[in-house]
Protein backbone atom coordinates (compact mmCIF):
# COMPACT_ATOMS: atom_id res chain seq x y z
CA UNK A 1 0.00 0.00 0.00
CA UNK A 2 2.81 2.63 0.80
CA UNK A 3 4.54 1.84 -2.31
CA UNK A 4 1.69 2.29 -4.09
CA UNK A 5 0.81 5.69 -2.43
CA UNK A 6 4.35 6.66 -2.98
CA UNK A 7 4.08 6.40 -6.83
CA UNK A 8 0.54 6.65 -7.50
CA UNK A 9 -0.68 9.54 -4.83
CA UNK A 10 -1.10 12.67 -6.79
CA UNK A 11 0.44 14.89 -4.35
CA UNK A 12 3.24 12.98 -3.65
CA UNK A 13 3.77 13.30 -7.31
CA UNK A 14 2.99 17.04 -8.01
CA UNK A 15 6.13 17.14 -5.08
CA UNK A 16 8.41 14.84 -6.86
CA UNK A 17 8.15 16.95 -9.78
CA UNK A 18 9.17 20.26 -7.97
CA UNK A 19 12.12 18.41 -6.69
CA UNK A 20 13.08 17.33 -10.25
CA UNK A 21 12.48 20.71 -11.33
CA UNK A 22 14.63 22.11 -8.32
CA UNK A 23 17.77 19.55 -9.71
CA UNK A 24 17.02 20.73 -13.05
CA UNK A 25 17.49 24.27 -11.98
CA UNK A 26 20.84 23.57 -9.75
CA UNK A 27 22.17 22.17 -12.41
CA UNK A 28 21.28 24.96 -14.93
CA UNK A 29 22.93 27.64 -12.58
CA UNK A 30 25.85 25.60 -11.99
CA UNK A 31 26.33 25.15 -15.98
CA UNK A 32 26.41 28.86 -16.08
CA UNK A 33 29.73 29.40 -14.48
CA UNK A 34 31.01 27.88 -17.54
CA UNK A 35 32.84 29.42 -20.28
CA UNK A 36 30.14 28.75 -23.51
CA UNK A 37 30.20 30.22 -26.71
CA UNK A 38 26.74 31.46 -28.38
CA UNK A 39 26.42 31.58 -32.00
CA UNK A 40 24.07 34.51 -33.39
CA UNK A 41 22.78 34.28 -36.97
CA UNK A 42 20.58 37.41 -37.90
CA UNK A 43 18.93 38.57 -41.18
CA UNK A 44 17.96 41.75 -42.73
CA UNK A 45 15.44 42.22 -45.39
CA UNK A 46 15.19 45.04 -47.54
CA UNK A 47 13.02 45.38 -50.80
CA UNK A 48 16.71 45.60 -52.56
CA UNK A 49 19.12 44.41 -50.08
CA UNK A 50 19.03 41.26 -47.89
CA UNK A 51 21.79 40.71 -45.47
CA UNK A 52 22.90 38.32 -43.02
CA UNK A 53 24.68 38.33 -40.31
CA UNK A 54 27.08 35.35 -38.30
CA UNK A 55 28.41 36.15 -34.70
CA UNK A 56 30.37 34.30 -32.23
CA UNK A 57 29.88 35.16 -28.52
CA UNK A 58 32.08 33.61 -26.37
CA UNK A 59 31.21 34.14 -22.37
CA UNK A 60 34.01 33.38 -20.12
CA UNK A 61 33.23 34.28 -16.15
CA UNK A 62 36.39 35.24 -14.37
CA UNK A 63 34.82 37.32 -11.74
CA UNK A 64 31.00 36.30 -11.45
CA UNK A 65 30.74 32.69 -9.99
CA UNK A 66 27.39 32.91 -9.74
CA UNK A 67 27.61 32.66 -5.63
CA UNK A 68 24.25 34.19 -5.19
CA UNK A 69 21.79 31.91 -7.77
CA UNK A 70 23.68 28.85 -7.31
CA UNK A 71 22.95 29.03 -3.10
CA UNK A 72 19.33 30.03 -4.34
CA UNK A 73 19.16 27.15 -6.21
CA UNK A 74 20.52 24.64 -3.32
CA UNK A 75 18.13 25.77 -0.82
CA UNK A 76 15.32 25.60 -3.27
CA UNK A 77 16.26 21.97 -3.85
CA UNK A 78 16.49 21.50 -0.01
CA UNK A 79 13.41 23.06 0.43
CA UNK A 80 11.62 20.82 -2.08
CA UNK A 81 13.27 17.54 -0.78
CA UNK A 82 11.93 18.77 2.90
CA UNK A 83 8.44 19.49 1.49
CA UNK A 84 8.84 15.56 -0.45
CA UNK A 85 9.93 13.62 2.49
CA UNK A 86 7.97 15.47 4.92
CA UNK A 87 5.00 14.69 3.06
CA UNK A 88 5.92 10.93 2.22
CA UNK A 89 6.32 10.41 5.85
CA UNK A 90 3.11 12.02 6.79
CA UNK A 91 1.46 9.81 4.12
CA UNK A 92 3.01 7.23 5.68
CA UNK A 93 1.59 7.95 8.82
CA UNK A 94 -1.68 8.22 7.42
CA UNK A 95 -1.83 4.97 5.87
CA UNK A 96 -0.81 3.33 9.15
CA UNK A 97 -3.40 5.23 10.99
CA UNK A 98 -6.14 4.23 8.59
CA UNK A 99 -4.81 0.42 8.01
CA UNK A 100 -5.08 0.09 12.27
CA UNK A 101 -8.81 1.91 11.65
CA UNK A 102 -9.97 -0.36 9.13
CA UNK A 103 -8.51 -3.34 11.59
CA UNK A 104 -10.35 -1.86 14.53
CA UNK A 105 -13.91 -1.46 12.95
CA UNK A 106 -13.26 -4.69 11.49
CA UNK A 107 -13.31 -6.49 14.37
CA UNK A 108 -15.85 -4.38 16.10
CA UNK A 109 -18.13 -5.21 13.19
CA UNK A 110 -17.69 -8.81 13.57
CA UNK A 111 -17.95 -8.45 17.51
CA UNK A 112 -20.94 -6.78 17.04
CA UNK A 113 -22.43 -9.06 14.31
CA UNK A 114 -21.31 -12.11 15.75
CA UNK A 115 -22.60 -11.62 20.02
CA UNK A 116 -23.65 -8.51 20.66
CA UNK A 117 -26.94 -8.13 18.27
CA UNK A 118 -27.82 -11.57 18.58
CA UNK A 119 -28.13 -11.77 22.47
CA UNK A 120 -29.86 -8.46 21.83
CA UNK A 121 -32.44 -10.45 19.96
CA UNK A 122 -32.77 -12.77 22.10
CA UNK A 123 -33.21 -10.68 25.00
CA UNK A 124 -36.00 -9.13 23.02
CA UNK A 125 -37.62 -12.28 22.39
CA UNK A 126 -37.42 -13.67 25.90
CA UNK A 127 -38.65 -10.19 27.06
CA UNK A 128 -41.88 -10.26 24.56
CA UNK A 129 -42.50 -13.91 25.10
CA UNK A 130 -42.61 -13.05 29.11
CA UNK A 131 -44.90 -9.93 28.70
CA UNK A 132 -47.51 -12.14 26.47
CA UNK A 133 -47.15 -14.55 29.36
CA UNK A 134 -48.15 -11.57 31.65
CA UNK A 135 -44.59 -12.07 33.53
CA UNK A 136 -43.07 -8.88 32.90
CA UNK A 137 -44.37 -5.09 32.04
CA UNK A 138 -44.08 -3.54 28.71
CA UNK A 139 -41.53 -1.59 29.82
CA UNK A 140 -39.20 -4.08 29.86
CA UNK A 141 -40.16 -4.72 26.25
CA UNK A 142 -39.74 -1.34 25.30
CA UNK A 143 -36.15 -1.27 26.95
CA UNK A 144 -35.20 -4.45 25.36
CA UNK A 145 -36.37 -3.02 21.90
CA UNK A 146 -33.76 0.01 23.18
CA UNK A 147 -30.86 -1.77 23.38
CA UNK A 148 -31.46 -3.84 20.23
CA UNK A 149 -31.81 -0.43 18.46
CA UNK A 150 -28.50 1.09 20.21
CA UNK A 151 -26.60 -2.03 19.14
CA UNK A 152 -27.89 -2.14 15.61
CA UNK A 153 -26.84 1.81 15.31
CA UNK A 154 -23.59 0.62 16.96
CA UNK A 155 -22.90 -1.74 14.19
CA UNK A 156 -24.05 0.54 11.03
CA UNK A 157 -21.56 3.44 13.23
CA UNK A 158 -18.49 0.53 12.84
CA UNK A 159 -19.52 -0.60 9.40
CA UNK A 160 -19.24 3.64 8.45
CA UNK A 161 -15.98 3.55 10.32
CA UNK A 162 -14.51 0.52 8.13
CA UNK A 163 -16.17 2.15 4.91
CA UNK A 164 -14.45 5.13 5.83
CA UNK A 165 -10.88 3.59 6.30
CA UNK A 166 -11.35 1.45 3.24
CA UNK A 167 -11.72 4.96 1.49
CA UNK A 168 -9.10 6.73 2.73
CA UNK A 169 -6.77 3.66 2.36
CA UNK A 170 -7.72 3.59 -1.37
CA UNK A 171 -7.54 7.64 -1.23
CA UNK A 172 -3.95 7.75 0.13
CA UNK A 173 -2.62 5.13 -2.22
CA UNK A 174 -3.79 7.17 -5.52
CA UNK A 175 -5.29 3.96 -6.62
CA UNK A 176 -7.85 5.26 -8.58
CA UNK A 177 -6.15 8.60 -9.93
CA UNK A 178 -3.24 6.27 -11.43
CA UNK A 179 -6.35 4.45 -13.27
CA UNK A 180 -7.67 7.73 -14.77
CA UNK A 181 -4.20 9.15 -15.94
CA UNK A 182 -3.42 6.63 -18.85
CA UNK A 183 0.49 8.03 -19.42
CA UNK A 184 1.23 6.34 -15.88
CA UNK A 185 1.90 2.71 -16.01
Amino acid sequence: MQASASQFNPELRILQHELDRAKSRLAAVRASVVPSVDLRYSQMSDPQVRQSQWGIGVQIPLLDQRTGPIAEAVAELERARTRYEGRQAEMTQQILLAWRSLEMSRLRVEALSQGVVREAESALRVAEAAYRFGERGILDVLDAQRVLRSVRADLLQARYQMQVARITLVQLSGRYAADSNPSVK
